[in-house]
């Protein structure tokens, strides 16, 4: 599994039970993915199972996990990942991945950021 590649189509979608931000090679057909997954609220269940973190979702649901992100950056044309112990073992041994994109789409994803991340210190924004 390749840990970089470029994100010809990104999604950001407010959804009933969750806000979701996907990064994908391309629309239809999908090889390589990244998706975020933040519930609207957390409740006492979550915070109990450990799920009260923003989801992360690797070409696969069994490249998945809640949290594990020692550090998210935001960069003018690219976003920055890099996993912790835990999550390395769940990414198949990555550590870090960067995911570039075209840079008409970084407003919107700038928000989508913040929103998802809200709260938890590991999201950096080096977007000037």
């Amino acid at each position: 599994m390749t840990p970089n590649f470029h994100a010809a189509f990104i999604s950001i979608e407010d959804m009933p039970e969750c806000f979701q931000i996907g990064f994908a090679d391309r629309e239809f057909g999908t090889q390589d993915y990244l998706m975020l997954q933040r519930a609207h609220e957390f409740d006492e269940q979550d915070r109990r199972t450990g799920m009260a973190e923003v989801y992360v979702e690797r070409n696969d649901q069994g490249f998945s996990g809640y949290g594990g992100m020692e550090r998210f950056e935001l960069l003018p044309d690219r976003v920055r990942v890099r996993f912790d112990d835990r999550q390395i073992q769940v990414m198949a041994g990555i550590r870090e991945m960067e995911i570039s994109f075209e840079t008409d789409q970084l407003s919107a994803l700038r928000d989508a950021l913040r929103r998802c991340f809200l709260g938890f210190s590991y999201y950096v924004d080096h977007v000037a």
